[in-house]
């Protein structure tokens, strides 16, 4: 009930949002509008964009609408309406799907990709479509704001960098990053972070390069991860082992986005190299403390 409850105020907060845009939308091709006029039952129509920017109707045939805004496409449409057919037209155009609203998912999602907006659409719900995060998909989220111009280069400046850091996108030019934490939002259900997604927005899913060395260790927290890094290279970085440690350590990975436990006895691995465990990204180390 909880989650049926939180998406129902998710869906509601990002129409709301579209709703009070739709009227600025600016038209483009491959998106599909509901036209009515007022006391024509008989012009009711649902029209796609075409990609030279034209829609068909009847009585006028055909009107270009691409690169217009709702209320200018109305406008247009009661003008060429008027001019011949009708006496004072109303016309009300509502924007049934988005196609001309792109945004792109990067990163460490299962199906990177170009995402076009059907509707009112949020960071969780366009990465849900991109398949997820991956299992080593960092819990801070990028999201780049819309610049349609600039799509491309921030698409390139991401996947070449990676880069988290606000000022090097400032440097090259780009709009930085709004940090979502995908902790809050996955885990906790924090709306606060699910941000409604604009025409040129770019999410970025980073992958962890860490590691986490936890327990009776001398010094617990992340270790950067390097590949070929061993379980008792991340406990050597972590300081050691405490006087408390037990013989026991667990390692904690996440597999096709279920967790997965090794267990190991760090007297056999120091007594036998072959035994140490070849670590991957956002691998969790627990080492146990040892029962009195």
């Amino acid at each position: 009930m909880r989650a049926l409850r939180l998406a129902l105020i998710l869906s509601l907060l990002s129409a709301a949002v579209w709703a009070a845009e739709t009227d600025s939308y600016v038209i483009g091709d491959g998106d599909i509008l509901h036209i009515l006029v007022y006391d024509e039952p008989d012009l009711e129509r649902t029209v796609t964009v075409q990609p030279d920017g034209l829609i068909r109707f009847p009585l006028v045939r055909q009107l270009q609408v691409g690169g217009l805004s709702v209320q200018e496409a109305e406008q247009r449409l009661e003008e060429a309406l008027g001019q011949k057919y009708l006496n004072d037209p109303q016309v009300t155009i509502t924007v049934k799907e988005f196609h001309s609203k792109k945004v792109y998912v990067l990163g460490a999602v299962k199906n990177p990709g170009l995402y076009s907006l059907t509707g009112p659409s949020t960071v969780l719900e366009v990465i849900s479509k991109a398949g997820g995060t991956t299992d080593n998909g960092d819990r801070q989220i990028l999201l780049v704001r819309g610049d349609k111009q600039k799509q491309a280069e921030v698409k390139k400046f991401l996947e070449e960098k990676g880069a988290t850091d606000a000022e090097a996108m400032r440097e090259a030019g780009l709009q930085p990053p709004i940090v979502i934490d995908g902790h809050k939002l996955f885990d906790l259900g924090d709306t606060s972070q699910n941000q409604v997604l604009q025409d040129g927005d770019v999410i970025y899913v980073p992958q962890l390069t860490k590691v986490y060395v936890l327990g009776e260790v001398k010094r617990t927290g992340s270790i950067p991860y390097t590949e070929g890094l061993t379980l008792v290279q991340a406990v050597t970085l972590a300081g050691g082992v405490t006087e408390m440690a037990s013989n026991t350590i667990y390692v904690t990975r996440k597999v096709n986005g279920k967790e997965v436990r090794i267990k190991a006895k760090f007297s056999a691995i120091l007594g036998d190299t072959s035994k140490d465990i070849l670590l991957q990204p956002a691998d969790v180390i627990v080492v146990k403390r040892r029962i009195l």
